[in-house]
C-alpha cells in the first residue's frame, strides 16, 4: 500500500510524463474567428450598456477589451488577411493563425 505522499510523488511523475508527449504533438486548429466573433458580443455590450445607463466603467471596460482582443486576436492584422467564412486562414499567415 502506498502513503499519500509516495501516490502524489508517482501521480506528479506521471503527469509530467503525460504532459511532455502531449506538447509533443501538433496543436489542434483554434478557430480565431468565433472567438472574435464572441469577443465582439461582449465588447458591444458593454459598450450599449454604458450609453444606456451612462455609466464610464463600462464604456471603458469596452475600449479595454477591444484594445486586448486586438492583441491577442489580430496581431496588428484586419480579420480578412487571416480568416475566411469557414475560419480557415486565407492569408499568407495560414499556419501561423493556427
Amino acid at each position: 500500500k502506498l502513503s499519500k505522499d509516495e501516490f502524489n510523488k508517482r501521480l506528479g511523475d506521471l503527469k509530467k510524463k503525460m504532459l511532455e508527449v502531449r506538447n509533443k504533438r501538433e496543436q489542434p486548429f483554434l478557430n480565431k474567428s468565433a472567438l472574435t466573433a464572441w469577443s465582439g458580443l461582449m465588447i458591444a455590450g458593454y459598450a450599449e450598456a454604458g450609453m444606456a445607463l451612462a455609466e464610464p466603467k463600462y464604456i471603458a471596460s469596452a475600449a479595454k477589451a477591444k484594445i486586448a482582443e486586438k492583441e491577442v486576436f489580430l496581431n496588428d492584422q484586419p480579420a480578412s488577411a487571416w480568416t475566411s467564412d469557414a475560419g480557415v486562414s486565407s492569408g499568407s499567415n495560414a499556419s501561423a493563425s493556427r
